[in-house]
């Protein structure tokens, strides 16, 4: 009984910790900033694309921000998220060399691989 009452306690515990981490709505979406503009498609994904170097600098200096809060909405968070998801994370001659079994290769790996073969020779 103890052990049950305290599994229960801790995963409301933990259900309380995931809740207060959930993103809450953006109050300034839709409006500009104290330029006059407002964050699109294409300032996203240029964001996107920089944002793993915005993120080391801003460990350095306070007054960097990784996300525009003045945004148009879905469109810029789309680029935002498709500018960081284009960030190389493997160099890609290091993924041509390496041993994939023939179980785990799917559509999408094998047609990768005959890009990044293409591409290195």
């Amino acid at each position: 009984m103890k052990s049950s009452l305290t599994l229960l306690v801790l995963l409301l515990l933990f259900m309380n910790i995931l809740a207060g981490c959930a993103a809450g709505p953006n109050q300034y979406k839709g409006t500009a900033n104290e330029h006059s503009e407002v964050a699109c498609f294409w300032l996203g994904l240029w964001q996107g694309f920089i944002a793993p170097f915005v993120f080391v600098a801003s460990l350095f200096k306070s007054n960097l921000s990784i996300y525009e809060v003045h945004n148009n909405g879905a469109w810029y968070n789309f680029g935002n998220k498709f500018g960081l998801a284009c960030f190389p994370t493997r160099r890609p001659v290091a993924a041509a060399t390496e041993e994939v079994s023939p179980d785990s290769k799917c559509l999408v790996n094998a047609v990768a691989e005959q890009v990044i073969f293409h591409t290195v020779l």
